[in-house]
């Protein structure tokens, strides 16, 4: 009987140990989605900046050469 109980006793902490472990798992599963959520999210910020800034590049370069046009047209009519 002394065994049986011994045994039980085991049990009851084995199993106490991987409930905790599932949960530790499960807190650690959840950081993980909402890290790499968060990294998808940075990654698809960083690639919508790139393509304003590389637009805003090409509309500086135009800009600057309707500049110098009109700066060439002004220089002829003096």
């Amino acid at each position: 009987m002394t065994d049986l109980i011994s045994r039980l006793y085991r049990y009851g902490k084995e199993l106490q140990v991987c409930n905790e472990a599932a949960d530790e798992i499960e807190r650690l599963t959840q950081a993980l989605k909402k890290a790499n959520d968060q990294a998808e999210h940075f990654e698809r910020e960083w690639y919508l900046r790139g393509d304003e800034i590389e637009h805003q590049q090409l509309c500086i370069r135009d800009l600057n050469g309707i500049l110098n046009e009109k700066r060439a047209e002004i220089e002829r009519l003096r």
